[in-house]
């Protein structure tokens, strides 16, 4: 993915000692967890990203240049009961995981716009129990989707769970068995009509009559 650098930014790690921050989002359906691997909590973006170990290790992260899926882990450690369960409870696969990666200042702050290095969608966790419990959590990019199949039914059930009101599809079900004739009439009978020879060859020919006397006269000539 492409990347914009602030001014700011290109300073900050282009100077001889360039500590960094990492900075997790997880997008919960019951919240959005924020963690950074800094020993103490830090506020960007008007928002406090969760600090002092929690977050363990984020793996490197992979730049695939044809498209194809690529996921990365992210571990916790020591997290509070509250985030433990959000992340063992919630029903999140295929939320979305960003992660920013933030130069810092003498005072040990993020520079302004800290870098948005993966941006993907979260997958299920592991869990290893030992003194303290570790999540792992996977995080996979946008190709990981490609390959899932769509389940769709096309009748008029799923039409409503995904367009309520739609009527697109009202009918669908019943086309399965519904007799259709095109072109072919299966109505009764018509009557049937007596026509004179005489009108019959004028419907055939209605200049045939004038002809007939100059017919007559040629059988007799020849």
């Amino acid at each position: 993915m492409t990347r914009a650098l602030t001014s700011a930014a290109q300073t900050a790690i282009t100077s001889s000692h360039v500590p960094l921050c990492v900075f997790v989002e997880l997008e919960f359906p019951s919240g959005t967890l924020r963690f950074t691997n800094a020993g103490h909590a830090i506020t960007w973006d008007s928002v406090s990203w969760l600090g002092a170990g929690n977050l363990a290790q984020v793996e490197p992260i992979t730049e695939i240049a044809s498209p194809q899926a690529a996921a990365l882990n992210v571990r916790f450690s020591g997290l509070d009961p509250a985030y433990v369960s959000a992340i063992l409870d919630d029903h999140y696969q295929g939320n979305a995981g960003r992660i920013w990666v933030a130069p810092l200042d003498d005072a040990m702050q993020p520079v302004l716009d800290p870098i948005l290095m993966f941006s993907g969608r979260m997958d299920e966790p592991t869990i290893e129990l030992g003194e303290t419990a570790t999540i792992t959590l996977a995080l996979e990019n946008r190709w990981a989707d490609w390959d899932r199949p769509r389940i769709r039914r096309f009748n008029d059930a799923d039409q409503q769970a995904e367009y309520p009101g739609d009527k697109g599809f009202e009918y669908a079900e019943a086309m399965e068995t519904a007799d259709l004739s095109w072109g072919l009439y299966k109505g009764p009978a018509a009557p049937r009509i007596n026509i004179p020879k005489g009108a019959k060859e004028y419907l055939i020919n209605p200049f045939l009559a004038q002809f007939r006397p100059i017919q007559k006269l040629f059988k007799r000539l020849f």
